[in-house]
């Protein structure tokens, strides 16, 4: 990590990735048997203590999946590169056995001290830079792994002299380590390589320099199984907001030969690490599926700690925490029970919102797929009631310009007529919930008796409007809530911002424009601002639209 005088956040990455990335455990990871819990006055931080880290959390998270093929060293090769390193026994002892002992041995753990003219067991300064900047000698990239290595040493020598094998000596350090700064927590959702957890350390505990013994201080207080507050904790991220965290981690190297896997996994992983830190510094819980939504207040843990997020509020969205838009600043107090509830915005005028199940929807959005069809009428007009004699299914109708307009498209299937059987179908992102899809012969056979597909002649003056006239009438015809650019529903048709299924089995839905058949073969197309007709291309007879149907006169 680039480093200097005043601890800077801005750091290069120069990471590599792997060809795989880690998603589980293996047998050169940490042991099946979790570590288990050590009292809460033994070797402890204060509220991210190795108490939360339960038995299941642990094995869950996979913490020494690092240890895994590092530029084709293997776990045990990187163990071996620590002067602490020892040959495991055939009765080696576990890492949970390990804990047990720095739980009843911490107190009494040895300390390295310091004299004018001698240095520790693992320099906090220089071993583990691996280049400085000749006319800044305060900036120096470090080795990540070096670092997890030497913030671990002093716990790790103090295990193995207990008896304990190096190898579950360095995790359960690593662990104790990853605890402080709730990773233990990010790891029960993610994996994540060490080179990344190194390069977030060099940039959170920085090492020595002439002003300032950060490195060292630490290192001397985990050694000694001190506590370690809030305060100490969320003054390593001091002085950082979301907005300045973004901007400071971009791929800006690639690591040596590795460069061919540089990709934008090499900067998420520290990411995530800081952006957890982040999290727990403003007291949020850990964004997933089952705070999906969740409306909360950034309060720092310490009152001692300058961060500037502190008050904002934030919202979980997609397992991350970010800030709220207007629909939820106006939704998040709002209890949504009743479906189609309504209330209207004060950001979006003319616009409301629509509870149903659970979540509130803006009309302003295309809500097909979201809302049942009944959504989609105008509650300002008085409908009429068509059943459909061939399977009792019924249907909203509508008049509109001296005619009686089905309100909705059919949804009329038959295994007894050949044509509906083969050539009509549901999406496969909507099914048929908003009416089926058929081709162009299908369609003759889809309205009922005593009623028929819109001649060209019921639709064309919609085709021949002038643009000016044409954006001020066919906003009338569309339903609210499908997105469509000023759509009022006036003329209570609701159509749907629904194009077509193609013969290939794509789903052209979600657009904003609808497409349905008219009795002279064509395809009729129609937006907000313009409508056309378009013959149907020989070799797309099995195009898929949906049907509305007028009634005989």
């Amino acid at each position: 990590m680039n480093h200097s005088n005043n601890a800077s956040a801005i750091f290069p990455i120069t990471l590599f990735i792997l060809a795989t990335f880690f998603t589980g455990c293996d047998e050169d990871s940490i042991s099946a048997t979790a570590p288990e819990p050590v009292p809460a006055d033994s070797y402890t931080s204060s509220s991210v203590s190795y108490n939360n880290l339960s038995s299941s959390e642990t094995s869950s998270s996979c913490i020494s999946s690092s240890e895994v093929a590092i530029s084709g060293v293997s776990s045990s090769s990187v163990i071996e590169q620590s002067p602490l390193s020892s040959t495991p026994s055939s009765n080696a002892t576990s890492s949970s056995d390990a804990l047990k002992k720095v739980s009843s041995s911490s107190k009494q753990a040895p300390e390295t001290k310091e004299s004018s003219n001698s240095t520790t067991t693992t320099p906090a300064r220089t071993s583990c830079i691996t280049s400085t900047n000749t006319f800044d000698p305060d900036n120096y990239n470090e080795d990540p792994e070096c670092v997890i290595r030497q913030l671990t040493a002093g716990v790790v020598e103090a295990l193995v002299k207990q008896g304990i094998d190096s190898v579950n000596a360095f995790n359960t350090a690593k662990l104790k380590l990853y605890s402080i700064f709730s990773l233990d927590t990010l790891l029960q959702h993610r994996s994540l390589h060490s080179t990344s957890i190194g390069y977030t350390f060099s940039h959170l505990i920085p090492p020595d320099n002439d002003s300032s013994k950060t490195r060292s201080d630490f290192i001397e207080r985990f050694t000694k199984g001190e506590t370690f507050d809030e305060t100490f904790i969320c003054s390593a991220y001091e002085g950082f907001s979301i907005e300045k965290f973004l901007s400071i981690i971009t791929p800006t190297s690639t690591w040596g030969d590795y460069g061919r896997y540089s990709i934008n996994y090499a900067v998420q992983e520290p990411q995530y690490i800081l952006r957890n830190l982040w999290r727990h510094c403003g007291q949020l819980p850990y964004c997933d599926s089952s705070h999906y939504e969740l409306f909360k207040t950034y309060r720092c843990s310490s009152d001692k700690v300058n961060c500037k997020d502190n008050g904002k509020d934030f919202v979980c969205a997609y397992n991350s925490w970010r800030t709220p838009n207007a629909k939820e600043y106006e939704t998040h107090d709002k209890e949504c029970t009743a479906n189609n509830t309504r209330f209207p915005s004060d950001s979006f005028p003319s616009e409301f919102y629509i509870c149903y199940e659970g979540r509130w929807y803006l009309s302003r959005d295309n809500l097909v797929d979201s809302l049942p069809q009944e959504y989609f009428f105008n509650e300002n007009i008085k409908y009429d009631t068509l059943t459909d004699p061939r399977d009792g299914k019924k249907y909203r109708t509508v008049v509109f310009e001296n005619q009686v307009w089905m309100a909705e498209n059919i949804n009329y299937y038959s295994e007894s007529d050949s044509l509906i059987k083969n050539y009509s179908k549901c999406a496969q992102k909507i099914g048929c919930r908003y009416g089926r899809f058929y081709n162009v012969d299908a369609a003759t056979h889809a309205c009922p008796e005593g009623w028929h597909l819109p001649k060209e002649a019921d639709v064309s003056k919609w085709d021949e409007m002038p643009y000016a006239e044409a954006t001020v009438f066919l906003p009338k015809l569309f339903s609210r809530l499908t997105g469509e650019r000023g759509a009022t529903n006036e003329s209570g048709l609701s159509l749907l911002s629904i194009n077509s299924v193609d013969p290939y089995g794509w789903d052209h839905i979600g657009v904003t424009y609808g497409y349905f058949w008219v009795d002279s073969r064509k395809e009729f197309y129609i937006a907000t601002t313009h409508a056309n007709f378009s013959d149907v291309d020989p070799r797309e007879k099995g195009q898929f639209l949906p049907v509305r149907c007028i009634k005989d006169n």
